[in-house]
Parts: C-alpha cells; sequence; structure tokens
C-alpha cells in the first residue's frame, strides 16, 4: 500500500513558516511551565529521570508505530561539504550544537 502524500508548495511554505513559532509556544509556554511546577514540588533530578524516561517511551513508540519509508537514492542527496556551503547552515549547526 502506498501512502504517499504529496503537499503542494505553496501550502508546504506556509507550514514551514508557521512551523517555528508553534514550536516556540509549545516548549515556552506548555514545557517551561509543567517543568519548572514539578521542579519545585519533587526536585531537580526526579523530573530529569522523569523527563529521559518519557523520552526513551516515546522514541521506542515512534520506532515500533512508525511505518518504515523509503528514503532519497544516495545520488539525489547533496555531498555533505555541499549542506555546510548552503548559506546560514553554518551558523544554524553551530547554535544547535553549542
Amino acid at each position: 500500500m502506498n501512502t504517499t502524500i504529496t503537499v503542494p508548495p505553496p501550502a508546504a511554505v506556509e507550514t514551514m513558516k508557521r512551523l517555528p513559532l508553534a514550536t516556540l509556544v509549545a516548549l515556552a509556554v506548555i514545557g517551561f511551565v509543567l517543568v519548572a511546577m514539578e521542579t519545585m514540588s519533587a526536585g531537580l533530578r526526579p523530573v530529569i529521570a522523569g523527563l529521559t524516561a518519557v523520552a526513551i517511551i516515546a522514541g521506542a513508540l515512534i520506532a515500533a508505530i512508525a511505518p518504515a519509508a523509503h528514503g532519497q537514492p544516495g545520488s539525489s542527496r547533496l555531498p555533505l561539504v555541499r549542506v555546510f556551503r548552503i548559506p546560514g547552515i553554518a551558523i544554524i549547526l553551530a547554535v544547535i550544537f553549542t
């Protein structure tokens, strides 16, 4: 069964424009408040252990439930050196990994 969904380019662009804002709201408003309340009531170590457990369980569920999708053929991917030459990518990766 083929479950490929094609999104028209304008809709994909609109989605990608809204995604950072949605992520920011989810992390800042929901996540920060919940973690702050839990940290005040239970302490830092149990909260970190709980969040680690949730992340491991979520990763296991995603690995078990998500269907295997075919990737791109190797010839269609950019070499890693050319990826770093895309304007802005090196700065974004530096911010993420620091």
